[in-house]
């Protein structure tokens, strides 16, 4: 892997989506994410992996017309697509996202201001073991505190450069009586090592709700860190969990999700 620098950091990360093309407006969708990737990172490879329902003939054709993007379909659950997508990279580094999601922050005027983001995502990445940056606001202030610095994070700096904060750990203890604790890790877009899925893959044939509660507890309880960069310090002020400033992705899925 090339030193990662801020003129080549989506060269060195691939991204992995999952799919499951239910109808034709999931397909657009699909379009849209593609269109808003390769605009923001126009040189990182990007794996689709379809679940169930795969692109038809027309759509394959649409799909090709995108450099750098390759695809597969299969029926073996959302965990699939995210293990496959893994062996498949060329990469170290995994974007890991859904097919409703796109780079959209009123604090990220241009691509170089995402890509310094990111690049600070990637420093806090290396500098701890099986860790994953979160890329979405979600879970960052639910946890108790009322002024942007939530109980459940840990403020750190990093290199006196820029804050970043890493979450409080639960026990099981804790999981079981709160039984959302441990969506701080979810299947939102995160930042996180190959290796993270080759040597700790997500289960299979499970349906996305059960895998998501299964390899979110099982990363906590392997105590691998979990991380939130935000873009600057104005951008966390306000509390609230669906508060649009935090998150770096918007979710297009759902209504309540637009900004």
């Amino acid at each position: 892997m090339d030193k990662i620098t801020l003129n080549n950091v989506d060269c060195n990360i691939s991204i992995i989506i999952s799919s499951c093309l239910i109808n034709q407006g999931k397909f657009s969708c699909v379009i849209d994410v593609l269109k808003n990737l390769k605009y923001f990172l126009p040189n990182s490879e990007i794996i689709i992996g379809f679940d169930k329902v795969g692109p038809d003939d027309f759509q394959k054709i649409e799909l090709d017309n995108f450099t750098n993007v390759l695809y597969f379909t299969h029926s073996k659950g959302l965990g699939f697509s995210f293990n496959q997508g893994a062996k498949l990279s060329k990469q170290h580094i995994i974007l890991q996202t859904e097919d409703d999601w796109i780079i959209d922050n009123k604090y990220l005027k241009t691509k170089e201001d995402f890509m310094k983001l990111l690049f600070n995502c990637c420093q806090v990445l290396f500098k701890y073991n099986s860790s994953c940056v979160k890329l979405d606001g979600g879970m960052f202030d639910e946890i108790g505190g009322s002024n942007g610095y939530p109980l459940g994070w840990i403020k750190n700096q990093y290199e006196d450069k820029f804050y970043y904060y890493e979450y409080n750990l639960p026990t099981k203890e804790e999981m079981d009586k709160n039984w959302w604790l441990h969506y701080a890790f979810s299947n939102h877009p995160h930042l996180k090592l190959k290796n993270s899925v080759i040597e700790n893959p997500y289960p299979e044939d499970l349906d996305p709700g059960t895998l998501e509660n299964n390899y979110s507890t099982n990363w906590i309880l392997r105590l691998n860190p979990i991380f939130y960069v935000p873009i600057n310090e104005e951008s966390i002020k306000i509390c609230g969990i669906t508060n649009a400033d935090k998150n770096i992705f918007k979710h297009i899925g759902y209504e309540y999700s637009y900004r």
